[in-house]
């Protein structure tokens, strides 16, 4: 893999106070790629400057099982491995979880250098997602020295409807957001996506089950170098492109 080439990483972990790893993974019959306890000593990178004691230590236990870093190019074969890993322990897992109070996360983690390929979550990626009851959490790096939140990171919220024709797809509706600068993705779509598309649209819903269209979220990233940013689909976000049969591509500028 060249250096330059961006990677990505998927991420499920449970999170909590108490030291559950091995009942989970006895439960499940499956051991976690990584796990800590809480109260372990964490390691930091050499860059990395800890200013707070506490944080010297993990304030969590947490039980992670990740797919490890590859190309973004791959990342439906990615999620296809997650997806079929856990498709028969996510309902043992999300049931243990509510019993013993614990967080239950999906990530998805992208590290962009200078080649930036676009991250497409399809139907069956977003449905399955849906299923675990619980949101996703994006978190991208673009060429990180220190960790550093970039603040001054926009998103752009664009809507296409396509219409299916035999020559191929003709563009029939498309809303954009415009760039918004230092505003959350799930404030952004209370704003400008529930309440105004779904109006404007006039029946988007019945639209997309009675005619041969097809629906694309798109979301552009434009970050500084050196810095880091996240986005978080909430259950509400799957919901509604679930319902309105979408997909969602994610775009780094």
């Amino acid at each position: 893999m060249k250096k330059e080439e961006s990677v990505i990483e998927i991420e499920i972990n449970i999170t909590g106070q108490s030291h559950f790893v091995d009942e989970l993974s006895n439960l499940i019959q499956l051991k976690p790629t990584s796990f800590w306890k809480k109260g372990d000593l964490r390691h930091f990178s050499k860059h990395v400057r800890v200013t707070n004691p506490k944080a010297l230590y993990y304030q969590n236990t947490v039980w992670n099982y990740g797919t490890g870093r590859v190309p973004v190019s791959h990342f439906k074969e990615v999620f296809g491995m997650i997806k079929n890993r856990f498709d028969d322990k996510y309902r043992k897992m999300i049931n243990f979880s509510q019993e013993n109070n614990l967080g239950f996360r999906f990530e998805v983690i992208i590290i962009e250098n200078h080649i930036n390929v676009p991250v497409r979550f399809d139907r069956e990626c977003l449905a399955w997602i849906k299923k675990l009851g619980i949101g996703v959490d994006i978190d991208i790096y673009r060429n990180v020295v220190d960790d550093e939140f970039c603040e001054s990171s926009s998103i752009e919220l664009v809507l296409n409807v396509y219409e299916e024709k035999k020559t191929g797809k003709i563009e029939i509706y498309k809303f954009t957001t415009g760039k918004i600068n230092n505003m959350l993705f799930e404030e952004i779509c209370n704003t400008y996506l529930y309440g105004g598309v779904t109006k404007e649209m006039n029946g988007l819903r019945t639209c997309v089950l009675e005619h041969e269209v097809s629906v694309l979220f798109q979301i552009f990233v434009k970050m500084h170098d050196d810095c880091t940013s996240g986005i978080y689909f909430d259950e509400k976000f799957l919901l509604y492109v679930n319902t309105l049969q979408a997909e969602v591509e994610l775009i780094l500028e």
